[in-house]
């Protein structure tokens, strides 16, 4: 039977058992699944009944959305086991789960599945240790402030925080690296600045440098919501920030 499971700070919180209707999330009291985070809405997503182990995440009009596997969800197909995130509080949905609660209050390793970071201390049946669980709610926390997204050719990737006046990004040791020259020398490709009205600019450096913006080439752009960016053949995406409820 499915269900799914509230952890905050990586031990396990609540369980609700998910039968044939639908089930409202958020930080409202009469919700079947209650949110204390202040990313978080009153109303902020539901599960709706689709089948055996098979339920609609609809999210219900939020600013923030919705992180299901590391990825912001306005709605989606749920069927396998998924990792849902809500500012800082994780929901685990698992199908096939056994019993009205987890045998262990510990959050378990496959919560990383999907998502950017890897598990090379255990078996996929150990329990995340509290190293991996830090990074990965500073990974949360960065999402709600303006950030760069990058996601290699390789398959990785990092969330690059835009807190600063500016932000380098190239390779070697630079704020935004995306990689490595051969020589192992440190290039700037390209800097984000942002101005005094909060407006994020990101401009490519030397004489003859180019970024890639939503597919077209140019010297610099002044960043909106989900830019798609193309610096030294590498992708990053660019999002304001998650918004605080209040």
């Amino acid at each position: 039977m499915a269900r799914i499971d509230l952890y905050r700070d990586g031990r396990w919180i609540s369980s609700v058992t998910l039968g044939e209707r639908t089930y409202l999330v958020g930080r409202d009291a009469h919700c079947d699944l209650v949110l204390k985070d202040s990313l978080s809405s009153r109303r902020h997503f539901e599960l709706a009944y689709r089948g055996p182990g098979q339920y609609l995440l609809k999210d219900l009009d939020t600013a923030n959305g919705t992180l299901v596997n590391g990825v912001r969800e306005f709605q989606r197909a749920l069927h396998m086991q998924s990792t849902l995130q809500v500012g800082t509080e994780m929901i685990l949905f698992d199908p096939d789960a056994e019993g009205q609660a987890p045998a262990d209050d510990d959050l378990p390793a496959w919560a990383f599945d999907g998502l950017d970071e890897e598990l090379d201390d255990g078996p996929s049946t150990a329990h995340i240790a509290p190293a991996h669980l830090n990074k990965l709610q500073a990974k949360v926390r960065a999402r709600t402030r303006p950030h760069l997204i990058w996601r290699s050719r390789r398959g990785d990737g990092e969330v690059f925080p835009l807190d600063t006046t500016v932000t380098p990004i190239g390779w070697g040791h630079v704020r935004a690296s995306i990689g490595t020259q051969d020589n192992g020398k440190d290039k700037v490709l390209a800097e984000v600045t942002k101005d005094k009205k909060g407006a994020f600019k990101i401009k490519a450096k030397g004489l003859f440098g180019k970024i890639g913006v939503n597919g077209s080439s140019k010297k610099e752009h002044t960043l909106e919501e989900g830019d798609k960016l193309t610096v030294g053949g590498e992708s990053l995406e660019f999002h304001a920030g998650l918004q605080q409820r209040s």
